[in-house]
């Protein structure tokens, strides 16, 4: 992600101009957008006009506009992503009234200016982030067993399944030629989809991994492809950069026990992707030996920031995805307190399968510096928070209780006041869509 421009005041108050350079840009975008926000972008509209002479013509104008968002989708297909950015328009303009509803379509190299009443912490973490070039690292991965291979891009943000090949192999006790041929069929339509879907020379490396033997015969087709198909030259010269591994299955489910394998871990241990999923290994490893040093909940991990236990925090950014104001003012609050009790807080991506084992556990835990025995400490504090162990503990007690013999009785649901689905933002997050257009030097 290129950012061209950033204006932020010292109360948090002002805009960023960027351009999102690839797909997982768009993901960064996802997780900083809010409702309330306000964007500025060109946009596409149908324009019907009529003569004085009553000639109807319809045309798709180019425009740039301001929008007061109020709802964003983030789509992707096959590595073709795009953010519809959904709102009424606040900014006057030739084509469009003030007050009606358009959603505008960003996508890579789109420029787009986002303006917030508060950019805080969080935010700006995940803009740095995305602007960091050692972030675009891409890794490969192809699972592969015989006859059927799965092929992915891993990125900071998110798993990329790019494509799968899928062939029957006769048994070898049919002839081995005829089942050589058939493999060797297989082999090549892997290459030649592999070749064209990714650049192989800006991967940083290619994983190669599968139960049994056929991921070593694949690599030993690809190093024995004649020197006239200039087509596989950039693959027979990555040679370097394939590493091989066994796994139990060629599915994508494999790739948690690949990237916790300490060989792959050493090598690639400055990739996000790595580096979450071996943090994520680690609160595993807590819960199962030692529980009283782990926290899981926003109950529970706020119980044991109050008492400077905190020793890693994580966050999932679908956490942040639907909150009110005041819940995410809590969580920023949260990693400040963290870091200000040297503790460190990471971020994790919903899109890989670390974050969403995290989600698993309410999208925020912790791993703590000493033992806490949170199930006795009084909570009274955030006695308004839901979810955490204690309450998985009441919900598991209850479902155990044998249920007294007799007419069956249906409890009563309960009662809900208001609309669960509405959000309530503050005032100045709505108020930015009315506010000048202001510069100020950026603090940051």
């Amino acid at each position: 992600m290129r950012i061209l421009r950033r204006v932020i005041d010292r109360t948090g108050q002002g805009y960023v101009k960027l351009i999102p350079e690839m797909e997982e840009d768009l993901w960064f975008l996802y997780s900083v957008l809010e409702k309330g926000d306000a964007v500025r972008a060109k946009t596409t509209r149908k324009i019907v006009t009529e003569s004085n002479t009553g000639f109807v013509q319809t045309q798709r104008r180019v425009f740039t506009m301001k929008l007061a968002v109020q709802g964003i989708t983030y789509k992707s297909e096959q590595g073709e992503g795009n953010l519809e950015i959904s709102g009424k328009n606040c900014e006057e303009n030739a084509f469009v009234a003030i007050g009606k509803y358009h959603t505008i379509r960003i996508e890579p190299r789109d420029e787009i200016t986002i303006i917030k009443a508060h950019w805080d912490k969080m935010h700006m973490k995940l803009l740095k982030e995305a602007s960091d070039p050692a972030e675009s690292a891409e890794v490969a991965a192809i699972l592969m067993d015989e006859g059927f291979g799965n092929f992915f891009l891993l990125k900071s943000t998110m798993t990329y399944f790019i494509f799968n090949v899928s062939k029957n192999i006769p048994k070898k006790r049919s002839g081995m030629a005829h089942a050589e041929k058939a493999l060797n069929a297989f082999f090549e339509e892997c290459m030649e989809r592999f070749a064209r879907a990714v650049d192989v020379s800006k991967l940083r490396c290619i994983i190669l991994a599968g139960p049994g033997f056929t991921k070593e015969a694949f690599l030993k087709h690809i190093m024995n492809v004649s020197n006239d198909r200039k087509e596989f030259n950039a693959l027979k010269s990555a040679r370097d950069k394939f590493i091989v591994t066994t796994a139990s299955s060629p599915f994508k489910q494999s790739l948690d026990e690949i990237l916790s394998e300490p060989r792959i871990q050493n090598q690639l241990k400055d990739l996000r992707v790595v580096q979450d999923m071996k943090l994520m290994d680690e609160f595993l490893k807590v819960i199962n030996v030692d529980e009283k040093r782990a926290a899981y909940g926003l109950k529970e991990v706020l119980m044991a920031c109050d008492m400077k236990a905190i020793k890693n925090l994580m966050i999932t950014d679908t956490i942040f995805h639907g909150k009110d104001w005041n819940v995410r003012k809590i969580l920023v609050g949260l990693v400040d307190r963290v870091k200000a009790n040297n503790g460190d807080a990471h971020i994790f991506f919903s899109q890989h399968q670390s974050g969403q084992k995290l989600d698993g556990f309410g999208g925020v835990a912790a791993i703590l510096k000493f033992q806490l025995d949170l199930e006795n400490i009084p909570d009274e504090k955030y006695a308004h928070i839901t979810g955490g162990r204690k309450r998985e503990q009441e919900e598991e007690k209850k479902e155990d209780e044998v249920e007294p013999k007799g007419e069956e009785q249906k409890a009563p649901e309960p009662e809900i006041e208001g609309d669960i689905n509405e959000v309530d933002i503050d005032e100045d997050a709505r108020s930015i869509v009315d506010r000048v257009e202001f510069e100020y030097e950026s603090f940051i």
